[in-house]
């Protein structure tokens, strides 16, 4: 599904896919950086930032800082 725009009613599914492409993104942009932080941490950060897209609270640095 192709949206052109800016979408503001995301649903469950939007905000996975948005995870998943987060994560593929960080994974090929900063592989050196990120390749010592196991899996699930990894998934979990990408899933909380695209929850607080969709909660419009973006907010990576004190992501980042409560993943430690």
């Amino acid at each position: 599904m192709s949206v052109r725009g800016i979408k503001y009613d995301l649903t469950d599914e939007d905000i996975e896919e948005m995870s998943v492409k987060i994560k593929n993104l960080m994974e090929v942009q900063y592989k050196d950086e990120l390749n010592n932080i196991p899996e699930h941490i990894k998934t979990t950060l990408c899933q909380n930032f695209a929850i607080q897209c969709k909660n419009n609270k973006t907010n990576i640095d004190q992501l980042l800082e409560e993943a430690g």
